[in-house]
């Protein structure tokens, strides 16, 4: 997640640090098929474009914040609090070898 320096405009997310979160939060991939992912999500069908690690446009996680029945705020943390543990466990990963 790279903060952006409009304040307006949300951070820039890739798909995979999305799914990523999201399956960290309590989330089941249910099928990946082709360049996207459908993740049930609290109940609700998600579907994720996962595009190399290249960063969402603005409209398309709107739809997906929109799909998971968060707030944005409530999404962005999910995020980055995803994105830390995710960090954290390579790092423990590699400081066990």
């Amino acid at each position: 997640m790279k903060p952006r320096s409009d304040k307006d405009k949300p951070p820039t997310l890739s798909g995979k640090e999305i799914v990523n979160a999201l399956v960290k939060d309590g989330g089941t991939v249910e099928k990946h098929e082709g360049s996207h992912a459908r993740v049930i999500y609290n109940g609700n069908l998600v579907i994720v474009p996962i595009h190399t690690n290249k960063d969402l446009p603005e409209g398309t996680l709107k739809s997906i914040i929109r799909q998971t029945k968060l707030s944005k705020k409530q999404f962005y943390n999910l995020v980055s609090t995803g994105l830390i543990a995710i960090f954290i466990n390579k790092i423990v990963m590699l400081f066990s070898r």
